[in-house]
């Protein structure tokens, strides 16, 4: 499952795709001098190439979404769009509502999309939605092995039975990620912790001199990267035994 989230890109917008360890990740380019950057896991020491999609619409981009088989969302002047293959084609489609945005997509293809304050999800590529939690806060979605999901914004929530259903697991969270073996970090003030078990407890691993932190997120190597506000970029090995400030090569 891959994430990209701007605001406010103007016009002209296109969508670019690449295909790295044959998976499908999507870049916009708002003009020729004005790139949005793409998170991508591992090494990027390949040679990568882009090839421009069709676009879904013209004006402003908000979010995109690739899922499998090709199966890509984007919002695109408060129209929800979907793609079948890999962004060749594109077709509006109906959503939840005047005010929605696109939360995730999952390893099996459940797409998920909220309103002011309801979760919906669809498992037939966006033809129909069922609402599946009452939420009024902006979520964003992550996926642990195994199916197991997780939303957050202020608090974690957990759905076993891919997005049915889900309970609080967890309260006061802003920032998380998820390692390959399916445990949860997440930020306190200036310190990251990490959940072998859920959110049931946390451990200390890593402190930073920060504590204005913004994002966290994890590569495949499992090496913990934290964006602060003011000191930049922290990256901390899986242990946290070793914790190195990046803004110097920013």
């Amino acid at each position: 499952m891959k994430h990209l989230a701007f605001n406010y890109i103007e016009i002209p917008v296109f969508i670019f795709k690449t295909h790295l360890m044959k998976k499908l990740y999507l870049a916009l380019l708002a003009t020729v001098f004005t790139f949005c950057a793409v998170l991508v896991p591992g090494s990027l020491n390949a040679q990568i190439t882009w090839e421009r999609t069709n676009n879904p619409a013209g004006g402003y981009i908000f979010e995109v979404f690739a899922g499998p088989d090709g199966l890509t969302f984007t919002m695109a002047e408060d129209m929800l769009y979907r793609s079948l293959n890999s962004g060749d084609n594109w077709e509006s489609i109906e959503g939840v509502g005047d005010y929605q945005r696109i939360v995730g997509i999952d390893d099996n293809g459940n797409v998920y999309v909220q309103d002011s304050t309801t979760l919906y999800r669809s498992s037939d590529n966006g033809d129909t939605w069922l609402p599946v939690l009452s939420e009024e806060s902006t979520l964003y979605l992550l996926e642990a092995p195994g199916d197991t999901l997780y939303t957050y914004w202020g608090k974690i929530l957990m759905s076993t039975d891919n997005g049915l259903n889900w309970i609080t697991i967890d309260s006061t969270v802003y920032n998380l990620a998820i390692n390959s073996a399916g445990h949860l970090i997440k930020s306190s003030g200036n310190q990251i912790l990490i959940s072998t078990d859920q959110a049931a407890s946390w451990t200390v691993i890593a402190e930073i001199e920060s504590f204005d932190i913004q994002a966290i997120a994890v590569n495949t190597d499992d090496e913990i990267f934290v964006g602060c506000y003011t000191t930049g970029i922290y990256r901390i090995s899986p242990d946290g035994t070793i914790v190195e400030q990046l803004s110097e090569n920013f």
